[in-house]
């Protein structure tokens, strides 16, 4: 009996041994307590983390100045809230209970995860408690950070400006950031509460589409985006740009949706406007008549921007009444056509300056009276309002407009921008956008509408130098198709006619039609006498030497040899290239033959006239020889009658002369 007794107490001893070598070999901090919390025992690891030695820590009660327990939010706990007096006062185990140790040693708190067993006697009474813990400090650190990066995460989440979200298997948000309501109208509860929400807010005419690449995304077939339409809280079109990507566990399992909705409803718009505009200027340069083109532009824009009512005024002498128009009713149009203000006589309302008195906003802006402090007016001089209304409580000692009709506003207009055309600097018209909804206008898209204005301006002048142009061109066909005399416009350097009037068909037997087609008719045409001359002047012409005109021969297509007479111009470009010449071409076969004529008659008359000449002289030399005969005989006869007549007078010489006979 005695040696059982002995073998039951050594087995106890041994136990109790490998018990103690257990609970000091384990790396848990194991401290024992005593019915009223004072410390009975602790192993090396207690006392490393409490930073105490067995010796300190053996008897200690629960209070301790060296140290103390923390809350998690730091604050000091109280004794009653220690682990061991909580095991000890509600006799129950103690479980992942989680306390910070402030030590006198370390700046930085020591934070454990702890748990009690209460060990009870026969009588159920407490006679020990086992407390455990665990440093769980480095835990704390990564679950701070956690916290902290999640908190940063959120914060990120919920103000950006994206709609970012997370959907599970069932379509259910798991997460969805605040900026939803930014774009829809709606908080991000109502589409926890409602995960339909986003479906029945989605375009009609979008809705397949989105339906589409959802299903696909879900399939693991879809990567990217798609873009659709939503109709906000207040029913206004928002674009969205659309992002998703399917989520997979490890299993390949789909577990949900991860994205984002990007509203671009500015880009679309922009993008919109972009293509409308290249519409526009794409009608605006074709060659139709000017009514045609702005009749197609106004309707081009209503139904770009589904806007009621567009209107174009442009300038008719002193006013600016409609051109065209489209969705306005017919008592608008007549009540506001016009814009002038006439004075008492029936003559037109003048300012100081001189200029005609235009009513109403649309001639406050036509007049270019903008007010750059005014929020109505852009730096372009253009007016515009999402809400027309408070414009009826204006003051008329602060309306800048004359004569205020207001007929858009009490016609429930309310989104009205009234844009002016110009030409030159110099407001020539207006285009107008009325609708009857509130906010349909931005300032993106009245600038934009700006710039179109320019381009109908720039297209009104284009459009009024071309009817000038054809006017002009007409008159000039009528005259050279109608002239006798070949009108042509050769191109340089390559030779080849532009234009060339129907006369060449009488000047030369050819069509202008031949002409076209072989440009190097006319050299064949040339008479061979002349084929060098041409030559030489046609090197010099390239060159810039041309003399004021030509005359040559040519062959006609009959056979017979003409005279021509060709007077030119040279056409230069900006950069004084020869880019054409330009002639007038007159058969002057007649004139040629009559100054042949004249030239043979000149010959003959000179020859005759020569000959003539010549007679004459030898006549005349012939008459001067009688006349010198003729005079020495008339000398002697009078020397004879003077002799007759003084032998008369004188007997005496009578005798005398009769004796010497």
């Amino acid at each position: 009996m005695t040696d059982s007794n002995g073998l039951e107490k050594r087995s106890c001893s041994d136990s109790e041994e490998r018990y103690r070598l257990l609970i000091r070999k384990i790396r848990t901090a194991i401290v024992l307590h005593d019915a009223q919390g004072r410390i009975l025992d602790s192993n090396p690891m207690a006392q490393e983390l409490l930073g105490l030695s067995a010796e300190q820590l053996a008897g200690r009660a629960l209070i301790d100045t060296e140290w103390h327990f923390l809350r998690e939010d730091g604050s000091v706990l109280p004794v009653a809230e220690y682990p061991a007096h909580l095991v000890l006062s509600s006799r129950q185990p103690l479980r992942d209970f989680v306390t910070g140790i402030s030590r006198p040693d370390r700046d930085a708190v020591m934070w454990v995860l702890v748990n009690g067993e209460p060990e009870y006697n026969d009588a159920g009474e407490i006679t020990m408690v086992i407390v455990s813990f665990v440093d769980i400090t480095e835990r704390k650190r990564v679950e701070e950070e956690l916290r902290t990066s999640e908190a940063k995460y959120r914060i990120v989440a919920d103000n950006t400006y994206d709609w970012e979200f997370w959907t599970d298997a069932n379509d259910h948000y798991v997460y969805i950031s605040q900026s939803c309501q930014r774009i829809t109208g709606f908080p991000a509860v109502a589409f926890k509460a409602n995960p339909a929400l986003l479906d029945s807010i989605i375009h009609p005419d979008d809705w397949q589409s989105y339906r589409n690449h959802l299903m696909e995304t879900k399939a693991g077939q879809s990567l990217g985006s798609v873009e659709f339409r939503i109709l906000d809280k207040d029913g206004r079109v928002r674009w969205i740009e659309h992002f998703c990507q399917p989520v997979f566990d490890e299993a390949g399992t789909w577990l949900g949706t991860r994205g984002n909705n990007r509203e671009v409803t500015k880009r679309k718009e922009a993008e919109h406007l972009k293509q409308l505009t290249t519409s526009i200027l794409a009608i605006l340069n074709e060659s139709t008549d000017l009514t045609a083109s702005i009749n197609r532009v106004l309707e081009i824009i209503k139904q770009g921007i589904e806007f009621d009512a567009i209107g174009i005024r442009l300038q008719s002498g002193a006013d600016f009444p409609y051109f065209a128009s489209a969705g306005f009713p017919d008592d608008f149009l007549i009540a506001e056509n016009s814009l002038v203000v006439p004075d008492r006589k029936g003559g037109l309302c003048r300012d100081c300056d001189g200029n005609v008195c235009l009513e109403c906003t649309c001639g406050l802006v036509i007049s270019g009276k903008s007010d750059p402090a005014n929020p109505l007016f852009t730096p372009g001089g253009s007016c515009w309002t999402n809400n027309s209304l408070p414009l009826l409580d204006l003051p008329l000692d602060q309306d800048p407009r004359l004569n205020p009709r207001n007929l858009c506003i009490h016609k429930n207009f309310f989104s009205v921008a009234l844009i002016p055309i110009r030409a030159n600097h110099k407001i020539i018209g207006l285009l107008q956008l009325n609708d009857h909804k509130k906010d349909r206008l931005s300032s993106d898209m009245v600038a934009c509408f700006e710039d179109v204005c320019t381009s109908i301006g720039l297209s009104l002048m284009k459009k009024q130098a071309e009817e000038a142009l054809k006017t002009s061109e007409a008159r000039f066909r009528r005259l050279a198709e109608n002239a006798k005399d070949v009108i042509f416009r050769m191109a340089l350097p390559d030779g080849v006619y532009e234009y060339i009037s129907p006369a060449a068909m009488e000047q030369f037997g050819h069509a202008p039609e031949e002409f076209y087609a072989a440009p190097d008719l006319l050299r064949k045409l040339i008479h061979p006498d002349w084929h060098a001359y041409f030559d030489t002047e046609w090197e010099k012409l390239l060159h810039g030497e041309m003399p004021p005109d030509y005359e040559y021969q040519i062959v006609h297509k009959s056979g017979k040899v003409r005279w021509i007479n060709q007077r030119n111009i040279l056409d230069r470009d900006e950069e004084d290239r020869i880019v054409a010449i330009e002639g007038i071409v007159t058969d002057v076969t007649e004139r040629k033959q009559v100054e042949e004529e004249l030239r043979e008659l000149n010959a003959e008359l000179e020859h005759r006239v020569t000959e003539r000449t010549k007679e004459l002289e030898r006549r005349n030399h012939e008459l001067e020889q009688m006349n010198k005969a003729f005079v020495g005989r008339e000398l002697k006869m009078v020397e004879l009658k003077e002799r007759i007549r003084d032998l008369e007078n004188n007997p005496e010489k009578r005798g005398d002369q009769n004796a010497r006979q």
